[in-house]
């Protein structure tokens, strides 16, 4: 069977916001612990054009008209990771525990944005364009993965001026997070479709079971000083994981397969990789893992292509308005939808998989940087 593809974007969704935080959090003033205050009212106003989705309108919509979450530390980041939750999320007050109690049912995209740095929040938009809510804030990063029952969010960031990368774990019931049992500096989280196993980079690609907190080296690094591998990406039915290759010149080769079927002897990872094809891109998967939707690197190209995996061929190209570079994307779970965003815009673009025009789904005019970071259905 064959498989074919593609080569990463250095700075994409997983990298975008975890080196914009690095870079702030070395010249900020202040070393302190994060709490956002969510007692001020923002009312933001965007358009939504006509399309299939929704006709045009304007919205205005209150940022706190539902609870929001804070993430503060309540003690120092040891380097132990044996320690138990260091961190814990403050409500602001009102009695319900948060955001997901309040959705209606359907599907959500879910954004991250630097709305009071160096807190970052994650908002969350329906289909018809409103936006529905803060889920979370504090030192959140786009570098975000959710789990397959649509409860955890991990995600890498720093949370004390100096301290390393840190994985952390939030808990979207709960409202608690809790830090990952992994060395510091490791990133690009990515879930495993049974929820208890999560794929990251921390110097090659590892892979950390929740079971009995045990981490085993997936891939190694490449031998050339300067080169290393990144944003691991399990597909969705558990038989891959996708990967790439960086040079000393950090440009990307890829993405790599591995067979996920090695996990049972990790040691025979190595052997079991393979190059997929040569496209510069964001990457994700579809929801049934039959194709993956590439986003390109390039300003002077505006397609998305979709690639069939069993193949390896590009099935469909999907036209998106020349805005700048798609930074981050998501598929939609049930498959009929990409969300995507651009580096010439605030605004959140979706385009049906199977094709059609691209629709502005929400602008975001307050806040820096956003990005999108996953999709929420609420049964």
């Amino acid at each position: 069977m064959f498989l074919a593809t593609l080569s990463i974007l250095r700075y994409r969704k997983k990298d975008l916001m975890i080196n914009f935080g690095l870079n702030r959090l070395r010249a900020a003033f202040i070393v302190s612990i994060l709490a956002v205050a969510s007692a001020c009212s923002i009312t933001r106003e965007t358009s939504i054009p006509s399309s299939s989705l929704t006709p045009t309108q304007l919205v205005q919509v209150e940022r706190t008209a539902t609870p929001v979450f804070v993430m503060t530390a309540t003690s120092t980041v040891s380097s132990s990771r044996a320690a138990s939750p260091t961190l814990t999320l403050t409500p602001t007050p009102s009695p319900t525990l948060s955001l997901l109690n309040t959705l209606p049912h359907g599907q959500f995209v879910v954004y991250s944005a630097v709305d009071n740095y160096p807190a970052m929040s994650f908002y969350v938009v329906s289909m018809d364009g409103v936006l529905q809510g803060r889920l979370a804030t504090g030192r959140l990063s786009s570098d975000a993965t959710l789990s397959s029952n649509g409860k955890q969010v991990a995600f890498s960031t720093v949370i004390n001026l100096g301290s390393p990368v840190t994985l952390l774990i939030l808990d979207l019931d709960q409202n608690t997070f809790t830090e990952a049992p992994v060395e510091p500096g490791c990133r690009d989280p990515s879930w495993a479709p049974d929820g208890i196993k999560l794929a990251f980079t921390c110097k090659g690609i590892n892979m950390l079971s929740f079971q009995n907190e045990t981490t085993v080296s997936i891939v190694s690094p490449p031998p050339e000083p300067g080169s290393g591998v990144h944003s691991p990406e399990w597909s969705p039915d558990g038989k891959w994981i996708a990967y790439y290759i960086e040079d000393s010149l950090h440009h990307s080769d890829g993405p790599y397969f591995v067979d996920a079927s090695c996990l049972s002897d990790p040691l025979t990872c190595n052997n079991k990789t393979f190059r997929f094809a040569n496209l510069a891109g964001v990457l994700e998967w579809s929801p049934d893992s039959q194709h993956l939707a590439i986003a390109p690197t390039k300003a002077t190209d505006n397609l998305i292509r979709i690639f069939d995996v069993q193949s390896g061929e590009v099935i469909r190209e999907l036209e998106i308005w020349d805005l700048g570079l798609v930074t981050s994307m998501a598929w939609s779970p049930d498959g009929k939808w990409i969300a995507y965003k651009q580096s010439g815009t605030s605004e959140i673009f979706l385009i049906m998989a199977e094709g059609g025009q691209p629709i502005r789904l929400y602008e975001d005019n307050t806040t820096e940087d956003q990005q999108v970071v996953f999709w929420l259905t609420i049964p």
